[in-house]
């Protein structure tokens, strides 16, 4: 039996800390715990906590003197982290008109596809990354995912291009494909002006993952629809700054089994709750609540190997757009994508 996930309270964020003499020991020891501490703004309270010898350090002449240093604000952030999150937090950053930002030249664009001629099968992409090739062989990638991580050498269609000539040509050959009857893999949208071309060259530090986030009013929504912006905020603690998500408005102990009860009672199944408030989501769980939501629809695994070609021509047939199916039945369109049955089952797919 796996043991029983520890719900980090008020009390018991407490109890825990009593145990270490420094912040940097409690994250090193208890990670949940010191999430929650720093998400709620609890550390203060734990006042026999000594002070750390960068907290003593860094002040604002001592920033200031230790970002002359340095060129740009990448260089300043990987070579001095303590003095730039600590400038960062305090909005002294702005002061240090010398820091420049993360720029391109004009011309350093260029197309890449990655094509699979026996299912044919595309993705198109744009990029400056040297190392836009070893990203997409991580484990999460849309193409590690349909390479089942073997992934082929990567085609490189056209080079030293403008920005906007990157935008226009990466979206010029997702159509091209498509009308030879390839299956594209990109989800985002292409074309001059669209967010494809900003993906590729955002420098997520604390001003643009601030904008990024403002944009959400929850933690689940920011993580899913701007997973960049999000990985770094929560590296990085930046999250507990976006007082306006609805996890960080609730004081603690707002959500309480009759609360808890209420907010499940507007979903219908477990994951509707937990993409719509993962923190209500991550409580019923930890408390052993959520069996009480019988309304929930029962969760349901098929086998391994379970959506064979017939079956998921059975259930593609109850659909009429791509889009529907894969939102209604995900584990069977992933099926149909990695085998490339898409074609078959829906004869103007693009």
């Amino acid at each position: 039996m796996s043991k029983a996930r520890t719900v980090w309270t008020y009390e018991a964020c407490y109890e825990e800390a009593r145990k270490y003499k420094t912040r940097a020991e409690i994250k090193r020891n208890s990670q949940g715990a010191y999430d929650a501490m720093l998400r709620n703004k609890w550390l203060d309270d734990y006042t026999w906590l000594e002070p750390s010898k960068s907290a003593e350090k860094w002040n604002k002449e001592t920033c200031y003197t230790e970002a002359k240093k340095y060129k740009s604000r990448g260089e300043f952030f990987t070579k001095s982290n303590g003095a730039y999150n600590k400038a960062r937090r305090n909005g002294w950053l702005v002061d240090y008109s010398w820091l420049k930002r993360q720029s391109h030249n004009k011309e350093d664009f260029y197309i890449y596809v990655y094509v699979d001629e026996a299912k044919k099968i595309v993705y198109v992409g744009l990029s400056w990354r040297k190392r836009r090739h070893s990203e997409h062989k991580r484990k999460g990638d849309n193409v590690y995912k349909y390479f089942n991580g073997k992934v082929p050498d990567m085609r490189i269609v056209m080079t030293d291009l403008s920005a906007e000539d990157a935008q226009y040509y990466e979206d010029w050959y997702k159509k091209a494909y498509a009308a030879q009857g390839y299956i594209v893999l990109n989800k985002a949208k292409t074309g001059v002006g669209s967010s494809s071309l900003g993906s590729s060259i955002i420098k997520w530090d604390y001003d643009t993952c601030f904008k990024a986030a403002q944009g959400y009013t929850c933690k689940s929504k920011f993580a899913k629809e701007c997973d960049g912006a999000y990985r770094i905020a929560k590296r990085e603690g930046w999250i507990k700054d976006y007082i306006w998500f609805e996890e960080l408005k609730k004081p603690c102990g707002y959500w309480t089994y009759e609360r808890c009860y209420e907010e499940a009672k507007k979903f219908s199944s477990r994951k509707e709750l937990g993409d719509n408030n993962e923190t209500v989501y991550k409580i019923v769980l930890g408390n052993g609540w959520i069996n009480d939501y019988t309304w929930f629809k029962p969760v349901t695994s098929k086998p391994r190997g379970y959506w064979t070609y017939e079956r998921c021509y059975e259930e593609a047939l109850k659909y009429d757009r791509i889009i529907d199916f894969e939102k209604a039945n995900h584990p069977a369109y992933t099926a149909c994508w990695r085998n490339g049955w898409i074609r078959d089952f829906f004869q103007k797919a693009a």
